[in-house]
């Protein structure tokens, strides 16, 4: 491959998330929702990337605290979390077991991917909060 940027892009397809990692970077996106731009020197690409495809049922929903139905997905793909639901511009927080705030951000759409170590976590938002454990 010539050196450059890149972009990598889907069309139609049948997953519910495709999420790629680049290798190099340790950055993630679902090309579901976005496409992935990047730059590389001259030379090849082997081993650069890793795609997690998730076949998700769509209609699948989470128990919210006080016994609501809520709508936020937390899915677990070695290591790397795919949150489904989100309400652009909400607030999230993730908190570990003993009740740390270990991430947090905006939701820029209604996918996120996270890059959380093993444990257990909460993820909250104002209208709702979804265990979750990564192995």
């Amino acid at each position: 491959i010539n050196a450059g940027e890149y972009t990598i892009s889907l069309t139609d397809n049948g997953a519910s998330s495709i999420v790629l990692i680049d290798n190099y970077t340790g950055e993630s996106v679902d090309l579901t929702f976005e496409d992935y731009t990047f730059t590389t020197e001259k030379g090849s690409l082997d081993g650069r990337f890793t795609l997690a495809i998730s076949y998700i049922e769509k209609d699948v929903t989470t128990e919210m605290i006080g016994g609501k139905v809520g709508n936020v997905l937390v899915s677990n793909f070695n290591g790397l979390v795919l949150v489904d639901g989100l309400i652009v511009g909400d607030e999230v927080w993730i908190y570990d077991a003993v009740g740390r705030c270990v991430n947090s951000f905006v939701a820029d759409n209604e996918r996120h991917v996270l890059n959380v170590k093993e444990g257990a976590y909460v993820l909250k938002t104002l209208m709702e909060s979804v265990k979750f454990v990564v192995w």
